[in-house]
């Protein structure tokens, strides 16, 4: 704090460079329970974490498992727990399962019906929680709404059950698809500033580019390998 709130700026202004609009204070990362040290050789590699896991697993549990103004724990045990329940079975199962369906059900191409708007899962409720909190800096409060929009899908999922829907109505299958795929998307959207790589990935697997900011009349699934295969225990 010292350094950047005090020094840093002294060096800003004698440069005649402008001083930044805001400093982020965040706690400190520790170790199993204590404070980093090469005397207690707990001091964690980034690099390596990043080699065996993927840069945004660490991202994710970084902005979202520790609190962004508080003091955090870190060990790899924890990050592949976390890495299992809310990348592998969470995020990763949900846009397998949607892709998947619609690949199966309809060719991997699905365009917008006329009845699509997702009217019982609040994705536009969504964006309000999450845009205040990243205004805020709160970025684990940003990535809890992001999986709490997650949840309400997994449960239209569960209410809709388009795995049997299809069966009986295509249609209304079509409908219930496009609202998940649109769904998936607006994670894809909410994920950017934490999980680029994983952003991108998701918008790449239903057919949509990056930098299309019109909203999309259709989906055209392709479906590679899985976002998050799941980990073994250390």
């Amino acid at each position: 704090l010292r350094f950047h709130a005090a020094i840093w700026p002294g060096m800003l202004l004698s440069a005649g460079i402008d001083l930044p609009k805001a400093l982020l204070v965040h706690g400190f990362i520790h170790s199993g329970g204590q404070k980093m040290s090469k005397t207690l050789g707990n001091v964690v590699d980034p690099f390596e974490l990043v080699k065996r896991h993927g840069a945004d697993a660490l991202l994710y549990f970084l902005l979202r498992e520790i609190p962004t103004f508080e003091d955090g724990d870190f060990t790899e045990e924890r990050l592949i727990e976390s890495y299992n329940a809310n990348l592998a079975n969470g995020l990763g199962n949900y846009v397998s399962r949607v892709a998947k369906m619609i690949e199966n059900y309809f060719g991997g191409v699905l365009s917008k019906p006329s009845d699509g708007i997702l009217k019982e899962v609040p994705i536009k409720d969504a964006w309000p929680l999450y845009s205040k909190a990243m205004e805020n800096l709160e970025l684990k409060s940003a990535l809890d709404s992001v999986w709490a929009l997650l949840g309400e899908l997994d449960n239209y999922v569960q209410i809709y059950e388009p795995f049997k829907l299809i069966k009986k109505d295509e249609e209304k299958t079509k409908a219930v698809l496009w609202n998940l795929a649109s769904g998936a998307l607006a994670l894809a959207w909410m994920l950017l500033p934490f999980m680029p790589d994983t952003s991108e990935k998701i918008l790449a697997t239903f057919g949509v580019a990056k930098d299309d900011k019109n909203e999309w009349q259709k989906v055209k699934v392709d479906l590679e390998e899985p976002l998050f295969p799941r980990k073994d225990q250390v």
